[in-house]
This record gives structure tokens, sequence and C-alpha cells, in this order.
């Protein structure tokens, strides 16, 4: 469902706005699992995504305009899973599958029977992504210069609730599952997060025609793109000191960033254009570019929410099965150490970037025709 408004204020001044709404659904009977399908297990997944964009162009002068556009998106992602009674199942009742004060509602239970299938009941988690940009672009033409300026800034505000409880039970076959004892059993507990991930990015550009035949495009980008951090002190990530010494490699205090920001992150590009002299309606263009491009530099720590602190698990290797109260009880979120797994990345990372460049020609075959 979509909605658009566009208002003109005058000659000079243009409004318009955009709202969004892409709800979706899957419900899937027996989802493919490495362990086999189970018929009587159930997959439900709800999506929402919402959007709304708002902007104006303005003519300042004949030789001046100026454009905005403001964006606001959420996504929303939602996950779980149920056993019925197809094909004659029994499913079992919340009771039996989770320790006290644990439902389907807030838990997530996996019984695994390798070659045979896999038992799923629960909450699997809410994910949202949300994000802000705004963009200004700001042009001007002067003599044979086309002249282009922006901003652009985007914020981006990730928010994952897992379930808080996970216990999970694998067993070697039907004889595995029969004899009650567990290849491997854990029990787990997750931690709602909210992150938080701002870049800023300034760029000036130039289209210079030299003359009828050549044209030359040149300009700068700065890219500004601090570390990934919480949303608050209380969803900040860890990190470590004394990486490079595993001897004396310790817990930073939380808030410290997971690398520094660097503001040298200047990417120059260039493009030229020259049509070359040839048969009337048959002109050929050659074309080449090159250019340096920042990536945000985060990569894989989107992921760091799937590690210490946000998460802690008790694990069990051939484990009497079902477990005990004691081992079945979720353990307690905690900062404190010792630490399972974290990522971490290195204090001094550079963003990374790449190197492009292209050369192209284009022949014109008659008035309307191009290779």
């Amino acid at each position: 469902y979509s909605v658009r408004i566009d208002h003109s204020v005058g000659p000079k001044l243009n409004l318009f706005g955009r709202y969004n709404y892409s709800p979706s659904a899957l419900d899937q009977r027996g989802p493919v699992f490495s362990s086999g399908r189970v018929l009587s297990a159930t997959n439900s997944l709800s999506s929402t995504v919402h959007t709304g964009t708002a902007g104006f162009t303005q003519m300042i002068s004949p030789e001046i305009s100026n454009e905005v556009r403001v964006n606001y998106s959420n996504h929303r992602v939602g996950i779980k899973f149920v056993m019925d009674d197809f094909g004659g199942a029994t499913p079992l009742p919340d009771s039996l599958l989770f320790p006290s004060g644990i439902t389907s509602d807030n838990g997530t239970f996996l019984f695994i029977i390798l070659g045979v299938g896999q038992y799923v009941q629960g909450k699997q988690g809410t994910d949202e992504q949300r994000q802000v940009n705004v963009i200004d672009n700001l042009s001007m033409t002067k003599g044979s210069h086309q002249m282009k300026f922006g901003v652009d800034y985007r914020w981006l505000a990730p928010f994952s609730s897992p379930a808080a409880y996970h216990q999970f039970a694998a067993f070697s076959g039907v004889s595995g599952a029969v004899s009650g004892t567990a290849l491997l059993a854990q029990s787990s507990s997750f931690q709602t997060n909210s992150l938080l991930s701002e870049n800023f990015s300034l760029f000036g550009q130039d289209t210079w025609k030299i003359s009828p035949r050549l044209t030359v495009t040149y300009g700068l980008r700065w890219d500004v793109n601090p570390a990934l951090k919480g949303k608050n002190r209380d969803n900040d990530p860890f990190t470590v000191v004394g990486l490079n010494n595993p001897a004396t490699i310790a817990l930073a205090p939380r808030g410290t960033r997971l690398y520094e920001t660097t503001y040298g992150n200047i990417a120059p590009r260039i493009g030229v254009a020259y049509q070359l002299d040839g048969i009337r309606n048959w002109g050929a263009v050659v074309r080449a570019g090159f250019g340096v491009f920042y990536d945000l530099g985060q990569g894989s720590l989107g992921g760091v929410s799937s590690f210490f602190p946000y998460i802690v698990d008790k694990n069990f290797s051939s484990a009497p099965f079902p477990l005990s109260a004691q081992d079945a009880a979720p353990p307690a979120l905690t900062t404190n150490l010792p630490v399972g797994q974290m990522l971490v990345a290195d204090p001094n990372l550079k963003l990374p970037r790449s190197y492009q460049w292209n050369v192209a020609f284009e022949q014109s075959i008659g008035n309307n025709q191009t290779l």
C-alpha cells in the first residue's frame, strides 16, 4: 500500500511526500533442516516494511537548484515454530519442554535426531531495522561547468529481540534418542539488544565540457564512518585491550570504541568522455573512469550481538536427557569474566577501500541504434 502527495508552492518550489506499507507472511509446514524434515512442525514468518520519504526541489536562480530528501524506513521480521497434530502427532505442552517461567512465547526448544528430523517449538526472535537517511544536493551551472555539492547522513538502528531462553539436544539416530543420552545438549540465555550505526559523507563534483567533443567529470568524496555502538551503555558491545599480545589481553571498559574513527577518508574520482570524429550519424564515444570508494568498515561486526555479553551458554556432552532442573535452568547473563566467545576488531582498523577503473567504447549505428 502506498500514497504520494505532490504540491507546487510556486514556480520555484515543489514539495512531495510518500508513504509505503508492505506486509507479508510465510507459513510453512515441514521446514527443511540439515537433520531432516518433520511434517508436524510449522514455521511462521511475518514481515512488515514501513517507509516514508519527504523532500523538496527549489530553483534558487536560473543557475542554482537545491534538492533535499529525508527518508525513514522500518523493517520488522518475526519468526516462530509450532508443533501440531498433523499425521497423528501429539504436540508436547510447554511444561515438558521448558523450565519454570519459560514458555513458547519467550523460549525455543530444539530436539534433533540426526538423520531423522528436528522437533522445534517456540519463538526464534524478532528483528527490526530502522533507518533515517538525509540527502541534500546543490547544483550550479556556470559557463561550461555543471557543479554539484552534497551531504549524505545515514542513521541505522538495528534492534533484535531473540527468544530469552534456548534449549537444544542432539541425538545420534533413533537408538541414541531411545537411550536417553544426548550427544550434545545446551541451555542458553539471550539478551535483547539495540545497536546504532552512523555514517556521514560530503562530496563535490564538476562536469566540465572542455570542448564540443571532450567532457571531464571530476570530484572528491569524504566519508566518516564511526564504529558500531550500542543505543545506550547497557547495549554497548565489549572489546579488548592488548589484542596483539595474548598474554596481556584484557576486557576493555564497556563503551570503549571497537576501533578509532578515521577522518582522512577522501576519495577522488574522475571520468572522461571523448566523441570521435566519424561518419555523420555514426559517431563513436570513448569513456574512461577511475575512482576510490570507501566501505563502511563494519562488515561482520554487525554480528557482535551473537556473542558475549548478549549470550551465555551452558554446554553438556553425553548428557542424560531430559536435563536436570539445574542444567536446564537459564544461565545468568553477566558482563564478568570468564568470556566464552566475543567478536572484536583491531582498534586501529581503517576503512576498507577499493580502486575501480573502467574503459568503454560506444558506437552509434545510424540514428536509432547504439552498440
